[in-house]
């Protein structure tokens, strides 16, 4: 990924002939992504898959924390893009699709951590699995609560 970057600074447009690298060369690409994958499972334990394992979880963090921002940009166009066809006529059916959509997605996400508690706490033992799926849920609520506030829909 940093190769790629390094080599695509002050491309302008598509017709650069680095950018033909960029855009072009996918089997010797899927090759090379084939055989690091491989590669990894023939790496012997040490100092070198620790120093892995750390910078697997920034990298984890920090994919989350783009999916994330996606996500929150994803919906909130969706509901901008509803709420705008609302204004334009018929407002009762967008508004009552709106509703329906947010209906049907928070019951997912009851179901989801219903789903949670009953397969990843069904022993004694998984008391850190109760309270992050406890604290997710508490902190689900508090955004949920806090994003319907006037305040928040006026900022």
């Amino acid at each position: 990924f940093f190769l790629f970057a390094l080599i695509m600074i002050c491309v302008r447009s598509s017709r650069d002939p680095r950018a033909f690298i960029q855009n072009g060369f996918w089997f010797f690409k899927l090759l090379i992504l084939v055989g690091i994958t491989v590669g990894a499972f023939f790496i012997p334990n040490g100092t070198f898959t620790t120093v892995w394992y750390y910078f697997g979880m920034v990298g984890g963090f920090f994919f989350i924390l783009v999916q994330l921002v996606l996500l929150i940009d994803f919906a909130h166009s969706w509901s901008q893009s509803w709420l705008e066809r609302a204004e334009e006529g018929n407002g009762k059916c967008w508004y009552a699709a709106l509703l329906i959509c947010t209906i049907i997605l928070y019951g997912a996400a009851i179901a989801a951590v219903v789903l949670l508690y009953v397969y990843y706490t069904a022993s004694a033992e998984c008391v850190a699995n109760k309270a992050f799926i406890s604290v997710n849920l508490i902190f689900c609520i508090i955004v949920s609560v806090v994003s319907i506030q006037p305040k928040i829909g006026r900022a």
